[in-house]
This record gives structure tokens, sequence and C-alpha cells, in this order.
């Protein structure tokens, strides 16, 4: 499925600026996969469009890269929440976030082969602070590289591999 997002974000078919569009090609892998807690897109200049997964509804941060940071290095996001693709709730946060130290987005950034996927080990997500593991690849579009990632709750992998018969 990280394949599919990197072929829709190579073909075009994802854009930082249409949330709704995003969300309505990543909706059936998010739901066939209850243990995604996260979907992360993000052009190497610090855009990003990221889709966190709630009971219920998928909240959307946004931001662009026209968005100084201030003088504590923090960014305007926008977030929106929807519920059965329909927007219900948009906000915006200033926030310290930046994909730039997260290990997901730096490690695919640096892999030579854009067919590999880069594994995270464990740490605490940023918007949640909860434990998971990120899986990221790169591509190139339009002169730019652009990492896509899926976040993974550990609880939700705890859950699978504790179900599992020997």
């Amino acid at each position: 499925h990280l394949c599919a997002m990197q072929a829709w974000g190579s073909s075009g078919l994802l854009e930082l600026d249409d949330a709704r569009g995003f969300l309505a090609l990543v909706t059936p892998f998010v739901e066939a996969h209850p243990e995604v807690t996260g979907l992360e897109f993000t052009r190497e200049d610090g855009a990003e469009l990221f889709v966190l997964v709630e009971e219920g509804s998928f909240a959307i941060r946004q931001i662009g890269v026209d968005n100084e940071a201030d003088a504590r290095g923090r960014v305007q996001a926008v977030w929106s929440r929807f519920r059965n693709g329909k927007r219900v709730e948009r906000w915006t946060e200033s926030t310290g976030y930046t994909p730039f130290n997260r290990p997901w987005f730096k490690s695919a950034l640096a892999l030579d082969n854009p067919r590999e996927i880069f594994w995270t080990e464990p740490y605490e997500f940023f918007t949640t602070k909860l434990p998971g593991i990120t899986a990221s690849t790169r591509y190139l579009h339009r002169g730019s590289n652009w990492v896509v990632g899926v976040d993974v709750s550990l609880l939700s992998i705890s859950e699978f591999t504790t179900s599992l018969k020997v």
C-alpha cells in the first residue's frame, strides 16, 4: 500500500492542498488496516499533508512551505476533521513539528533506491505521543523528492502478534 501511495504521488494524484482528494484515496486502505494510525505525504522542503486516523473520523494537518517559522521555531498548521467524507471542523495550531528531525523522513530521503522501504525503530509519535513505527519511502515528482509514510501503532502490532497461533 505504501507503493500505491508512491505511485499516486509520482503520477500527480496526491496534492498538498487537496485534503479531501487524499482522504478519498487512502480511506479504503485505512479501513482495511486498523493498525494504521497515520499517513504522511511530505515534500523535501517540509510541506506536508498528514492524516491522523481517529475513532470514527480523520484529522488532517496541512503545513505549507510559505509558512515560515517564528522566533520559537513554530509554524502554523491547518487542521480539518472529516467524518463520512465531509469536513466537520477546521482550526489552526501553532506547532513545533517539523519533518526534518523525524527518522522516517530523513531516512526515506536518503534511500538510494526508491523501491526500498525504510522501517523506523519504535519511537513516540509527535502528534499522539503513542509508541509506534513508520514505514516510509520516497519518489520524485515535478523535480522534487517526496516522502510517503505509514504510521503503525505498537499496541496494534502487539495485539496482532499475541493472537497468533504457533
